[in-house]
């Protein structure tokens, strides 16, 4: 006969479980917490992405400082270039800048070749000449707009951490034939260059004017002046991607461990397309390679997929009676 009281010993049971629940218990409590303290940041940051004025900005090429009001020069005493970032390809590391101006000439406008080159920082080292785009003008060519194509550095696979850098350089051909812009400032025809990001969904940190002397091209240009772009996400996409991807992983293990194996194999297919629906939220615009989003949201899906593949074995084992060395749930109370 036991002895034993039915309340200690249901009680030594459900303690194991009691103690997974109470861990269960203080990571939620976490996740809210840390969900909660972010929000503001999260809110603060889709503002400014709303209503960010980061796209007007000019930033003048030859001191890398952003163009302020007041400073407007005499359009019939001046030349003007402007270049805009119009486009990062993920997948190819190419950038599409708009280049675009107006010149002011006594007499016919001599011929000039506009050449920009994609330096990277260890530029230093390199042989032979960097990848360049030439945009030609003759003296008819007053006004002018053209596209050009360079090369940059990027990590897409880090989607939302991803970054793409570019050291854009502005260089000068030895013949006197064509001169490059940009050209000496004249006092009496001034030369402004600026520089603008058009980006969607990218953020261009201010340039940075490195010095020109440093940087090695090829013996046939001379580098008038270089500039260090950067590109990013903006801040609220990469808070948003964690906690959206800690978020769902924390609801399909709740399903997992709360429903029972016939809820979960009719709910399986409904709650694995959640998972997957939150990667249109976090990649709004298509990115043609595998990012960290797609990797992490795999995780979960795999893991929930073998989770009902270890709870529908252990079910099957209890139904088919058989007495193989599985480990048995505990009831509980």
């Amino acid at each position: 006969m036991d002895d034993r009281d039915p309340r200690l010993t249901h009680s030594h049971e459900a303690s194991p479980r009691r103690r997974w629940l109470r861990v269960a218990l203080a990571a939620s409590l976490l996740l809210v917490a840390v969900g909660v303290a972010l929000l503001p940041f999260v809110v603060r940051s889709m503002i400014e992405e709303l209503f960010s004025t980061g796209a007007g900005t000019l930033y003048d090429i030859m001191t890398g400082e952003a163009v302020t009001v007041g400073k407007d020069v005499d359009p019939d005493a001046a030349e003007y270039l402007n270049i805009a970032a119009l486009d990062i390809d993920e997948a190819t590391g190419a950038l599409t800048l708009a280049v675009s101006g107006n010149r002011t000439c006594t007499g016919a406008c001599p011929s000039v070749r506009l050449t920009f080159l994609s330096l990277d920082n260890d530029a230093s080292r390199r042989r032979g000449i960097a990848p360049f785009a030439t945009v030609r003008l003759g003296p008819e060519d007053v006004i002018y707009s053209d596209t050009i194509t360079l090369s940059m550095l990027g990590t897409p696979a880090r989607y939302p951490f991803d970054t793409y850098e570019l050291w854009l350089g502005l260089a000068q051909p030895p013949d006197g034939t064509e001169r490059d812009a940009p050209p000496p400032r004249p006092a009496d025809s001034p030369f402004i260059a600026t520089f603008q990001n058009q980006v969607p969904q990218l953020v261009m940190e201010p340039p940075l004017l490195i010095n020109a002397a440093g940087v090695r091209t090829s013996g046939s240009l001379a580098l008038q002046t270089v500039l260090a772009l950067s590109f990013s996400r903006p801040a609220y996409l990469s808070v948003l991607s964690v906690v959206l991807v800690l978020l769902v992983a924390a609801s399909g293990a709740l399903a997992l461990l709360t429903q029972t194996i016939d809820n979960l194999v009719l709910g399986i297919g409904g709650l694995i397309l959640g998972i997957w629906g939150v990667r249109s939220v976090l990649l709004p615009q298509p990115v043609a390679v595998v990012t960290a989003v797609d990797l992490a949201l795999s995780g979960v899906i795999l893991f929930l997929l073998l989770a009902l593949a270890a709870r529908a074995t252990l079910y099957l084992h209890r139904q088919s009676g058989l007495k193989l060395p599985l480990p048995r749930p505990r009831r509980r109370g």
